[in-house]
């Protein structure tokens, strides 16, 4: 057993060394070794790190064009094969692009007499080719979005319609015998909801898109993340006028005042404010469950101090998750600093979608195909369906700090 996997361990570090010595990139050999080294991984025990450690080292540094030609690290770099990235040819054949395969030859670096000419060097003018790092740093996008605090279905049409409830007269009650029951009405109204376009789109190079796993991971993490803080505004605050969504603040019944009369209080604070909103919910036999507020809002409330500089909340307040009369508080910077909204978010709505987000490559958008270009449009189709409004509270500190003290 031990002669067998030491047989293994040679052929494949024997592979490993040619491919180096040669410093060919070629799609073939190294799709064939790295599929012998993962077959033969259960053999090859503690053996099989070291070898898929110098395996995939050695396939970044040809990708880098760090590996030279036979005459060793001084020579130049002769007739190597820039292999064109699958993750191109596949992200091509997703967009419907015809394509040929193009194998570039391209002369790195030349090395004479010790000494370092640039020719053609496309990792610029060092003499030792800085390191890239993955990826595209850039301000961090928001994280948790509105979507995941209320239902989502999926639709196969343009339009959703539902029956809504827009009267009830109640005639339950007790009567004598013999007497006749009082009659029950109810109104029933079917409501349309329209399904809406979100969109955006980007040019990138060709260039670029060779590089599939930094241009994936871009669209990932910054184009659809930018869509979805879209869709976050469209949520709260589309005002229905095409193309837009009609958001909760244009649905959801107002923060009622509960500081008056009996219940008034010299001054109200933001905590005393939240949890009146989740008392309206509860009044219309509803149990809130989330209550968004900007980050800025969420700081002023948790840092409120009494004339004697303590804190003013409970404890319970400081906890993880952050609660309010058994509401969950969400900071969130899709909510406008000075807005609340308090609601039941899983009974009150639904977030549908015709198509969910799509990412499409083409190179047919004006002159892209002459200037080697790529357009990637990112695009969904959703509707919002609020069917209980009343499970929503929507209001402003300000106003309600006014009303209540």
């Amino acid at each position: 057993m031990e002669r067998q996997v030491d047989a293994i361990v040679k052929e494949i570090s024997d592979n490993i060394n040619s491919i180096r010595t040669k410093g060919e990139a070629q799609d073939a050999q190294l799709k064939a070794l790295d599929a012998k080294i993962a077959v033969n991984q259960w053999q090859l025990g503690d053996k099989y790190e070291a070898l898929r450690k110098d395996f995939d080292q050695m396939t970044t540094l040809l990708k880098r064009g760090k590996i030279y030609g036979e005459g060793g690290a001084n020579s130049s770099v002769k007739d190597m094969v820039l292999s064109q990235k699958e993750g191109l040819s596949n992200l091509k054949k997703k967009a419907g692009i015809p394509v040929s395969f193009q194998f570039k030859y391209n002369q790195l670096q030349t090395k004479t007499a010790g000494n370092v000419t640039e020719s053609g060097n496309l990792l610029g003018v060092d003499a030792i080719p800085p390191t890239r790092l993955a990826g595209v740093y850039g301000q961090p996008l928001r994280k948790v979005h509105i979507r995941q605090f209320i239902n989502t279905t999926a639709t196969d049409s343009n339009q959703i319609l539902y029956n809504l409830e827009t009267g009830y007269n109640d005639g339950t009650g007790t009567t004598a015998e013999g007497a006749s029951a009082a009659q029950s009405d109810f109104t029933i109204t079917g409501t349309e909801v329209l399904v809406r376009k979100l969109n955006t789109y980007l040019t990138i190079s060709k260039e670029m898109m060779e590089d599939a796993d930094f241009v994936d991971n871009y669209i990932n993490t910054r184009i659809v993340g930018r869509l979805l803080q879209t869709e976050d505004t469209q949520i709260l605050y589309g005002n229905n006028v095409a193309p837009n969504l009609m958001g909760l603040s244009g649905q959801a019944p107002y923060y009622i005042n509960y500081y008056s009369g009996t219940s008034a209080v010299p001054t109200i604070n933001y905590f005393d404010i939240l949890s009146g909103a989740v008392t309206q919910g509860r009044v219309g036999n509803y149990v809130p469950n989330y209550i968004i507020i900007h980050p800025q809002d969420y700081n002023t409330m948790v840092t409120s101090r009494d004339s004697y500089g303590r804190y003013q909340f409970p404890n319970f307040l400081f906890g993880q998750p952050a609660m309010v009369n058994e509401a969950q508080v969400i900071a969130n910077t899709a909510v406008n600093p000075g807005d609340f909204f308090v609601g039941d978010f899983e009974l009150g709505a639904t977030l549908a979608y015709r198509d969910e987000i799509n990412v499409t490559f083409s190179n047919q958008h004006v002159d892209n195909f002459v200037k080697g270009f790529i357009t990637v449009l990112v695009e969904e189709r959703i509707a919002l369906v609020v069917y209980r409004p009343t499970a929503f509270v929507y209001g402003k500190f300000q106003q309600a700090v006014v009303s209540g003290s």
